[in-house]
């Protein structure tokens, strides 16, 4: 997630967690007026060693995420936990991305989410 990417010589994330959960809250109230069904999806970890990402600073993210879209009733998918089960085997070897195995894990939470609205 590149709200949570440091690029030096920064040393705090590009994006402030105010100004993301602000942002984020601007975007749940204008699908709202859609009438769209909404659902979050929780950001996923990286390698511990991962430059540029902090997995503590993803867990606050998330923890505070979660709490607005409680607040603003939007149903969560935690792809986090999903990852985390094995984080190893669904990185890739750049240590921020999935790999093939951790995608499809994504998708099948996804899809699992999403069918009883289709």
């Amino acid at each position: 997630m590149w709200d949570l990417h440091h690029e030096a010589p920064m040393i705090e994330a590009l994006t402030p967690l105010n100004e993301y959960l602000e942002t984020l809250e601007r975007i749940v109230n204008e699908l709202k007026r859609t009438g769209a069904k909404i659902i979050f999806a929780s950001t996923t970890s990286v390698a511990e060693d991962a430059i540029g990402r902090s997995n503590t600073e993803i867990a606050l993210y998330n923890k505070e995420t979660i709490k607005l879209m409680h607040q603003l009733g939007v149903e969560i998918n935690d792809l986090h936990k999903v990852i985390q089960a094995d984080l190893s085997a669904n990185l890739s070897e750049d240590k921020l991305h999935l790999n093939n195995r951790g995608s499809q894990l994504c998708a099948a939470a996804v899809v699992d989410k999403i069918k009883k609205y289709l």
